[in-house]
């Protein structure tokens, strides 16, 4: 009897083990997914203009005004 209880409690601290491991495993992960979202945020916001350029037509400007059309 002893000897079964001896296997099970072994049986239950390696599972305990593997457990944490596995846990452990997860937060290195996510920590991982973390830092290269954040690198990815820091590239954006340092790669967009603070405020976008308006563009202005001249009062007399025909650009855009006309389309040509060629069959």
């Amino acid at each position: 009897m002893d000897t079964l209880s001896i296997g099970a409690i072994s049986a239950w601290q390696q599972q305990q083990v593997a457990q944490q491991v596995g846990i452990a495993m997860l937060k290195k992960s996510m920590d991982i997914q973390t830092e290269g979202a954040l690198a990815l945020v820091q590239m954006v916001t340092e790669n967009t203009p603070a405020a976008t350029p308006t563009v202005v037509a001249a009062p007399d400007a025909t650009v855009g005004q006309t389309l040509d059309v060629f069959a």
